[in-house]
C-alpha cells in the first residue's frame, strides 16, 4: 500500500455492486451492466469483509486476496501430489506466486476472474486425486462455474479434467461427471428463466486476427507477464523488468522443448502430458482471439499451468546433480521476479508529487462538491465518473463515450 494504491472504474462499478448488496440486499449474478461474468460468490466475500472492516477500497481488495491465496493453497497441495515432495510443491507455488502480473490481479476486483482461478485450481488438485462419485460431480459443476465466471480458463481446466477420468478409467466415473455437468448446466439456465436473467458469452474468436497473434505471440505473453499492462495498453517495461520477463519466455520455450523430447522417447509422465496440452490448447485458442488491440489479461489463465510445467519438466530430469542446480536456479528465479514484481508492479495512475493519494483528492472532490450543493457532474474521463459513482454516490456523474 502506497500513494499509487488505487481502483480503476470498473473495481469501482464492482465497488457499487457490494454497497448495493449491503444496502438493499441486491446480491447480483453478473457483473453490472454484463450478462457475464459471473461475480456472486466475489461480491458477497466483498460484503462480508465490508460488514465487519467498512465499506471501502482495502476491504475489497482484501477480500479478492483471498480468493487468489486459497487458490494458491489449492494449487500448493496440487503440487504435493503431481511431485510427491514438499520443496518441489513449495517451488512451484513460489514460482506460481511470482508471476508480475498478479501484484495487480491477485487483489483486481473485476468480476469473475479470481473466482474461475480458484475453480480452476480445484479442478487441478482434484485432477492428480483419487476417483470417487463426489469428486467427479465436482469437477462438472465446477466446469459449468468457469464457463458463467470467466470461459478463459477452460481450455486450462479442460485438459486437467480428462486426465483425471481417463486415467484408470472408470465407465461409471465419467457417466457420473457427464451427468453432473449436464445437471449443473441445464439446472443454471432454468435459475436463470425464473429469476429473468440471460447470460451471453463474449464471442471474441474469429480467424482476422490470427496471422497478427502468431507473428506476435512472443510480445503477448511477455508484456502479459510483466504485468506492465492496463486494459489494451502497454506501459514500458523497466530493464530489469523486461529481463525478467525474458526468462521467463526462454525457460518456457526450454521447457516444451524439453517435452516434447520426454514424449518423442516416451519418457513424459501422463500429469506432465496433460499440463502441457493444457498450455497448448491454452495458446492455440488465444491465436484466435479476433480483437485488433490485444487484451493481455485474457493471458492470465496461461500462467499456472505454464508454472507447472517448468517445474515438472526440471524434476524429471534424470541426472540429480542437474536436477538440483535446477532446482536452485528456478528457487532463485522465483524469488527475483518476485522482486521485480514488487518494485515495478504497475500502478493504475501516475505518481504526483504532491503528497496526495488517489484517495485523499477523492476526498477533497467530496468536500467541494458537498460545500457548493453539487448534485450532478460530467466528467471527460469514464474511469473518473465510476470513481464519483463509488466514493460519493449522492452525486449523479456523467461521462463522455469510452475511446
Amino acid at each position: 500500500v502506497n500513494k499509487g494504491f488505487f481502483i480503476d472504474g470498473d473495481e469501482a462499478i464492482f465497488g457499487t455492486m457490494i454497497q448495493g448488496f449491503l444496502n438493499n440486499g441486491d446480491l447480483p449474478l453478473f457483473f453490472s451492466g454484463q450478462n457475464y461474468g459471473f461475480v456472486s460468490f466475489e461480491v458477497l466475500l466483498g460484503a462480508i469483509l465490508g460488514f465487519f472492516f467498512g465499506i471501502n477500497i482495502f476491504s475489497m481488495k482484501i477480500a479478492m486476496l483471498l480468493l487468489w491465496l486459497a487458490s494458491i493453497i489449492v494449487l500448493y497441495y496440487a503440487g504435493k501430489k503431481i511431485f510427491n515432495s514438499r520443496k518441489w510443491a513449495l517451488l512451484a507455488t513460489l514460482f506460481a506466486s511470482s508471476v508480475p502480473a498478479w501484484f495487480d490481479w491477485a487483489t483486481k476486483a473485476r468480476g469473475g476472474y479470481l473466482t474461475a482461478l480458484l475453480a480452476s485450481s480445484v479442478i487441478f488438485l482434484l485432477a492428480v486425486s483419487k476417483k470417487n462419485n463426489c469428486r467427479s460431480v465436482v469437477i462438472g459443476v465446477l466446469l459449468v462455474l468457469i464457463y458463467y465466471a470467466q470461459p478463459l480458463w477452460l481450455p486450462v481446466a479442460l485438459p486437467l479434467a480428462a486426465y483425471y477420468f481417463l486415467v484408470n478409467y472408470n465407465f461409471k466415473s465419467v457417466l457420473i461427471f457427464a451427468s453432473s455437468l449436464i445437471g449443473a448446466f441445464l439446472g443454471s439456465k432454468v435459475l436463470l428463466y425464473f429469476l429473468g436473467q440471460s447470460y451471453q458469452s463474449q464471442n471474441k474468436l474469429g480467424f482476422e486476427q490470427l496471422a497478427s497473434n502468431i507473428k506476435n505471440i512472443i510480445s503477448h505473453y511477455y508484456v502479459s507477464y510483466g504485468g506492465r499492462f492496463f486494459d489494451v495498453s502497454r506501459l514500458k517495461l523497466n530493464p530489469w523488468a523486461s529481463f525478467n520477463s525474458g526468462v521467463f519466455i526462454g525457460i518456457f520455450i526450454l521447457a516444451i522443448l524439453f517435452c516434447l523430447y520426454l514424449l518423442s522417447v516416451k519418457k513424459l509422465k501422463k500429469i506432465n502430458l496433460a499440463i502441457l496440452l493444457s498450455v497448448v490448447l491454452f495458446v492455440i485458442f488465444m491465436l484466435f482471439y479476433n480483437d485488433r488491440e490485444f487484451s493481455y489479461r485474457y493471458l492470465l489463465p496461461f500462467f499456472i499451468p505454464a508454472v507447472f510445467l517448468i517445474v515438472s519438466t526440471a524434476k524429471q530430469v534424470a541426472h540429480p546433480i542437474f536436477r538440483r542446480v535446477l532446482f536452485w536456479f528456478l528457487m532463485v528465479y522465483s524469488v527475483f521476479s518476485l522482486i521485480c514484481g514488487a518494485i515495478f508492479h504497475n500502478y493504475i495512475f501516475a505518481k504526483i508529487n504532491d503528497n496526495y493519494t488517489e484517495v485523499e483528492r477523492i476526498e477533497y472532490l467530496k468536500k467541494f462538491l458537498n460545500q457548493n450543493n453539487i448534485k450532478c457532474v460530467y466528467a471527460t474521463d469514464w474511469i473518473i465518473s465510476q470513481h464519483v459513482d463509488y466514493f460519493i454516490p449522492d452525486v449523479m456523474a456523467r461521462h463522455q463515450e469510452i475511446d
